[in-house]
C-alpha cells in the first residue's frame, strides 16, 4: 500500500478513513483506499499486556542504567576524596576540592533529569512563546516528520500523515485510535 506523499481524512459519521494520493518509489499514484475505522480501534488483551509489559521493561532498564552512572559517579567522587585527603600540596588540594564539588553538582544534575517529567516541557514551551501562540493542548504521540493534519468535523480526533503512516489520535483520550502502515510487499 502506498502510504508515501497520500492525504488521509475522515469521514463525516466518523467510521471510514479515506486515504488520496500516494507515491510508489517510481511515480505518483491515484488511489482511493476506504478503510473502517472500528478495525483499526479494535486492540486485542494481549496486545494491551505486551505494551504493558514492554513499557515497564524500558522503564525498568532506564532507571538500572541510570543508578548504575549515579553509583559509578559515587565511586569517583569518592576516590577523588581519599586522594584528597591523602595529598599535602594545597593546590593540588584545591582542585581535587573544586572538582568535587563539580562531580556533586553533576551529580545533583543528573538525579534532576532522572525526575524530568513531561509536564515541564509544556511549561518551558509555554513561558518561552507565551506572546506568539496559545497552546489549547500539546499531543507528543507522532516521531517523524508530519506531512498533512487533518480535524475531524466533530473536532475529536486528528489524522496524522507522515512518509510512512497514518495515524488517527483522540484529541479527548490523547491517545493513538488506530494505525496504517506502509505494506512492503506491495
Amino acid at each position: 500500500m502506498p502510504l508515501n506523499c497520500c492525504v488521509a481524512t475522515l469521514s463525516k459519521d466518523n467510521r471510514c478513513v479515506h486515504v488520496i494520493g500516494g507515491y510508489d518509489e517510481h511515480d505518483t499514484l491515484s488511489t482511493h483506499i476506504k478503510t473502517i475505522l472500528q478495525k483499526w480501534t479494535s486492540e486485542t488483551e494481549i496486545e494491551r499486556e505486551w505494551i504493558k509489559k514492554e513499557k515497564e521493561m524500558r522503564y525498568t532498564e532506564e532507571i538500572k542504567k541510570e543508578k548504575k552512572e549515579i553509583e559509578m559517579m559515587n565511586e569517583e567522587l569518592s576516590i577523588m576524596e581519599q586522594q584528597q585527603q591523602q595529598q599535602l600540596d594545597i593546590r593540588k588540594l584545591k582542585k581535587t576540592k573544586e572538582i568535587s564539588i563539580i562531580v556533586k553538582y553533576w551529580i545533583r544534575s543528573y538525579s534532576v533529569k532522572m525526575g524530568w517529567i513531561a509536564e515541564f516541557n509544556a511549561i518551558i514551551a509555554r513561558y518561552i512563546l507565551r506572546k506568539h501562540y496559545r497552546f489549547l493542548k500539546i499531543l507528543q504521540r507522532h516521531h517523524s516528520y508530519v506531512r498533512n493534519v487533518k480535524l475531524s468535523p466533530d473536532s475529536s480526533k486528528i489524522v496524522l500523515c507522515s512518509d510512512e503512516t497514518v495515524k488517527i489520535l483522540s484529541i479527548a483520550s490523547e491517545k493513538e485510535i488506530g494505525i496504517l502502515k506502509r505494506h512492503s510487499d506491495i
